[in-house]
């Protein structure tokens, strides 16, 4: 079967996929003629080409081939709630009700017969299956599904896909970052011309902004200390056209300038060039000169008069090149342009992140900040609000429960995290701050950078005082 390259509905070669089922999950790439272990068997990958997303698949022999849900497999074999009258006062639970052994199932899985016609086999063995009620029915054949029936839903690998694995399993990853909290980030930071994301989320929010977004659209990654991007090749997809460094460096009334400048001087150069040749040809007439030194002084020429820095390529990873973006190191005034938006999602002292980046926003441009902790977060909302920087600005939480649906019983998933973090939005109309020297002061015995703890919160350069939190956190003298 051919799959076209440019279908989004079934999987290609070289995607990336999730696998789910229940509270498991992996992510993986198809890759041809690669095998992976998943839930102790070793399947080819290249099997999932051509499945749809939303499938469900089975392993059977290294391969992945079409099978049914769960929910569809204990349908099958259970009776429906209505038709149930009986009860469960006359069972014993003395482990000889089932005659097949652990070694008959094993023969069977060695034959290579499927989870449906191991469990249809279980049922007949089964002394007291017909005498469970549907409730009863319903809970074993969950437990024979999920031991024997090794099956998994294939799912795209979005952003939304992405937070609710790593939710489930090590949401520092992502930086606890929900997927509610993750719609509302994108929602307001009104993607256009460019922008500034400076987040320690393991590349989830570069990546959700280069899917969202076109070819056109700059994105500049700020890196604060040695963050790591692994989930943008995973979320984000490849570009067709990259933009170029220096035509998204250099704003347009320098790039005039300076192609003017590097043409004079490649004409300084042809011609110092030329006139060396000159000079060596008279010089021949009477004795030689060896041409190696005349391309030495040509190349000693040439790099005294290259471009300047600010123009020099900066070293670009195959990560960038391929999916569009550029990364800066974080210091101030660390944006070559003024950008349309800036994101900021990482565990910093909100106040002062933005005080290092708020000049490189356009004005107009949109502003939003995610934390963990209210506190720091409170204090840039009253800063910000007190000098009437900005317009259209909010500070909520996102609050999204998942909830577990059951026959005649759903109620909210009890295990869940309830803290899903805070967010403040705004649109710049006006500076807040005073243009920043080149150097970040800091203590010697103090990171005033990191928010350690609410007492972090006060140590900062800028004057802050009780007025400035939020009348919840003031303290009644």
């Amino acid at each position: 079967m051919e799959v076209e390259a440019n279908s989004k509905c079934v999987v290609c070669a070289n995607d990336w996929v999730v696998l789910k089922r229940d509270d498991f999950a992996k992510v993986v790439e198809v890759v041809s003629d690669r095998s992976y272990k998943v839930s102790k068997c070793t399947v080819n990958l290249s099997s999932l080409v051509g499945k749809r997303y939303g499938q469900w698949v089975e392993i059977k022999g290294h391969q992945f081939v079409t099978g049914k849900s769960p929910d569809e497999i204990v349908n099958q074999f259970c009776q429906s709630e209505d038709e149930v009258t009986k009860d469960n006062r006359n069972l014993n639970d003395q482990n000889t009700a089932q005659h097949l052994t652990s070694d008959d199932i094993s023969k069977m899985k060695s034959e290579g017969l499927a989870g449906e016609e191991i469990i249809s086999e279980l049922l007949k063995k089964s002394d007291t299956f017909e005498g469970k009620t549907g409730y009863s029915q319903t809970k074993y054949l969950k437990k024979k599904v999920e031991k024997h029936v090794i099956c998994f839903q294939i799912l795209e690998a979005s952003p939304i896909n992405l937070c609710s694995v790593y939710s489930s399993k090590g949401a520092f990853k992502v930086g606890k970052i929900r997927e509610d909290a993750l719609a509302y980030i994108l929602f307001n930071a009104n993607l256009r011309g460019s922008v500034a994301v400076l987040e320690s989320c393991n590349g989830l929010i570069i990546g959700s902004i280069l899917r969202a977004v076109t070819d056109n659209l700059h994105v500049y990654a700020i890196r604060f200390s040695k963050e790591q991007y692994n989930l943008v090749p995973i979320v984000a997809p490849k570009r067709d056209r990259v933009p170029s460094r220096v035509e998204s460096v250099v704003t347009p009334i320098d790039s005039k300038t300076t192609s003017k400048d590097i043409n004079s001087i490649s004409k300084t150069v042809n011609s110092i060039s030329t006139s060396i040749n000159i000079t060596s040809q008279d010089v021949n007439h009477g004795s030689e000169i060896c041409q190696d030194g005349i391309d030495e002084v040509i190349k000693e020429v040439k790099e005294e008069t290259q471009e300047p820095k600010e123009l020099k390529e900066l070293k670009e990873t195959k990560q960038e090149k391929l999916y569009g973006y550029r990364i800066v190191d974080f210091k101030p005034n660390c944006l070559p342009v003024l950008v349309d938006s800036l994101v900021i999602v990482c565990h910093v002292n909100p106040l002062e992140t933005v005080r290092y980046l708020f000049q490189s926003l356009k004005k107009s441009g949109s502003l939003v900040v995610y934390s963990q902790y209210l506190e720091g977060l409170s204090r840039l909302y009253n800063y910000l609000t007190k000098k009437k920087a900005l317009v259209h600005y909010g500070l909520f939480e996102p609050f999204c429960r998942t909830i577990q649906v059951l026959p005649n019983r759903t109620h909210p998933t009890v295990l869940m995290d309830s803290l899903g973090g805070y967010i403040m939005y705004g649109i710049k109309v006006s500076e807040a701050f005073d243009e920043v020297d080149g150097k970040i002061e800091e203590k010697k015995d103090e990171a005033p950078l990191y928010l350690k703890n609410t007492n972090d919160l006060l140590d900062g350069s800028l004057p802050v005082g009780k007025e400035d939190l939020p009348t919840v956190y003031q303290q009644k003298e």
